[in-house]
């Protein structure tokens, strides 16, 4: 009898632990996502920033070649947000997945 209780003790222990480390990952995890979050929302301050100036910029352009000019800088900068927005959207599924699988693991760990 002793023995059995031992090994009950030794087992809900053991799922204590990896409950435990589950719980931290799972922390640290969120911690990862929001960060991203946050560089996401700076990110899109300071292309709101850019655009501002941008146009601020353009209203003292004149000519062909700096309306070229003008034309070739918007589409560099959506050329960028666009990698961005993939590269964040990418982060945050990875992290998504991460979380869930992990979250899976503590439920079938129990």
């Amino acid at each position: 009898m002793d023995l059995v209780n031992e090994k009950r003790t030794q087992t809900l222990q053991q799922l204590k632990k990896q409950q435990e480390q589950v719980e931290n990952k799972l922390q640290t995890f969120h911690q990862k996502q929001g960060e991203l979050e946050w560089l996401e929302a700076d990110y899109q301050s300071h292309m709101r920033a850019q655009t501002e100036l941008r146009e601020l910029l353009q209203e003292g352009w004149q000519g062909d070649t700096a309306r070229g000019f003008h034309n070739y800088l918007d589409e560099v900068q959506e050329q960028e947000q666009r990698t961005w927005k993939q590269a964040f959207q990418t982060q945050k599924e990875a992290l998504q997945e991460e979380i869930s699988q992990l979250k899976h693991e503590q439920i079938y760990s129990l």
